[in-house]
């Protein structure tokens, strides 16, 4: 990785996407074959709104790493976000035929299927995460989202209450709760959700909409209206059509089905002029809003809003929060006490790859959490996977030695706990280089993966360590 590569990389982590964009767009300029530059360009652009650059350098990123399964799930959300659901799918399923247990693949592909209105495949997807990770708080959205479209209401909000103990600050999950609190009428509580929402993220477009409709469903007549549309929607495209064509095939209820529509048209209207005598509506009504409600089209509007909730408001394109290292630690230590050897090495890949993910795009926070996870719970681990540990181990405390003797001012402290580190590194690998059998040790130095991680730090044989 070049300079410009790291700095871009270390400024996405921390979600300084418009300092990360600079940064990505030198490193392209120096070398602009780089997959993985173009794959975080992609990234930063997408969480930045800007969906076609976004997608021009994630098709880009896709020429050049055409089996690169992370590119295929950014390409897939970045799809989301612009409603071609069938492209989303169609990339999302590429993702999972390279790697089709990863939570944040099925969380997404959920999220796909809720914006198709198929709630019970959402579910089916958001389940099989859940399965590998019990604690993924997207995968858990995704099933209570679907649940509550199913109409098992409870079930939905056990879900989301157990989300929100999990990470009490993700705007999704206070947006997603409120949203059922106004489906079961609860609109006060709802409020608060979304207050909650819109304060860990001010710009959610999903959270001020819904707290646009909870300000109205203090009427009884709109939320009842509200119902209604959520009734319509969640019954599906297709069915939908066919239910008002039959309705409007039968004479006697045409009249009934025309006044329906005109209510709900004037309905609208009427609310959201009201809404505009109420100091808080008033606020989050933007001066479009505002124009388009004078001219007696803000119906339409609002239709399309509720559409942009079904479709978009799920797509969190921005990265998933990170996975309970402890936890998936504890499921593969628990496969191996059951001898399900199978499972065991199938979790432990998973951990693995996500670990080398980490290390590649310079997150060394996070991979340092990860190693401490694996030396402290002492899994049963394989002769090269202890081996590209070590390396791994000796990569990270290098570079964050490197880091701290690059900082001119305060790193003394810093520079000598790494060094220590790496000292006690070198002498537990130099100790496991001493007891391995020479053909065992020779088997694991061809892995992949340990050459990998021979590669990261620039040597060709650990034992000239």
């Amino acid at each position: 990785m070049n300079t410009h590569l790291d700095r871009g990389a270390t400024l996405l982590s921390h979600k300084l996407y418009g300092e990360a964009e600079k940064e990505l767009r030198l490193a392209l300029s120096q070398n602009p074959d780089s997959a993985l530059a173009h794959h975080l360009l992609a990234s930063t652009l997408s969480l930045q709104g800007k969906l076609d650059e976004a997608l021009k350098e994630g098709e880009a990123a896709l020429a050049l790493a055409p089996e690169d399964d992370q590119i295929y799930y950014v390409l897939a959300g970045i799809h989301l976000h612009r409603e071609n659901l069938g492209k989303a799918q169609s990339c999302i399923k590429q993702a999972l035929r390279f790697c089709n247990d990863d939570p944040d693949y099925l969380s997404l592909a959920a999220m796909i299927q809720i914006g198709k209105n198929n709630w019970q495949t959402a579910r089916e997807l958001a389940e099989a995460g859940l399965a590998v990770e019990s604690e993924h708080i997207l995968c858990i959205n995704a099933r209570a989202y679907a649940l509550a479209r199913l109409s098992q209401v409870e079930l939905a909000r056990q879900d989301l209450e157990r989300a929100l103990a999990l990470d009490p600050n993700n705007d999704f999950t206070h947006t997603n709760m409120a949203l059922l609190l106004i489906k079961r009428g609860e609109i006060d509580k709802a409020a608060s959700h979304l207050q909650e929402a819109l304060r860990l993220d001010p710009n959610s477009e999903m959270a001020q909409q819904a707290l646009l409709d909870a300000i109205k469903s203090r009427s009884p007549i709109y939320h009842k209206m509200l119902l209604f549309t959520h009734w319509l929607t969640e019954m599906g495209g297709k069915k939908r059509v066919v239910f008002i064509l039959i309705l409007l095939l039968i004479p006697a209820l045409r009249s009934l089905v025309l006044l329906t529509l005109l209510l709900i048209w004037s309905a609208n209207h009427l609310f959201t002029f009201l809404l505009r005598l109420d100091p808080l509506g008033s606020r989050i009504l933007t001066e479009q809003q505002k124009r388009d409600n004078t001219k007696g089209v803000v119906v339409v509007f609002l239709l399309l809003s509720f559409l942009a909730i079904i479709f978009l408001g799920n797509s969190t394109s921005r990265y998933i929060a990170e996975e309970s290292s402890d936890q998936l630690v504890k499921q593969i230590k628990e496969a191996q006490i059951n001898q399900n050897e199978e499972r065991a090495a199938k979790l432990m890949e998973r951990y693995l790859k996500k670990l080398r993910g980490f290390l590649e795009r310079k997150r060394f926070s996070v991979a340092e959490v990860m190693l401490i996870s694996l030396e402290e719970q002492a899994p049963a681990l394989s002769n090269d996977q202890q081996l590209e540990l070590y390396l791994n181990r000796l990569y990270l405390y290098r570079s964050q030695l490197k880091a701290a003797v690059e900082k001119k001012s305060g790193a003394e402290d810093k520079q000598t706990f790494y060094q220590r580190k790496e000292i006690m590194v070198l002498t537990e690998l130099r100790f496991f280089l001493q007891k391995i059998n020479q053909n065992d040790l020779e088997a694991a130095l061809k892995t992949p993966a340990v050459q990998a991680s021979l590669q990261r730090l620039k040597i060709q044989d650990p034992r000239t360590l």
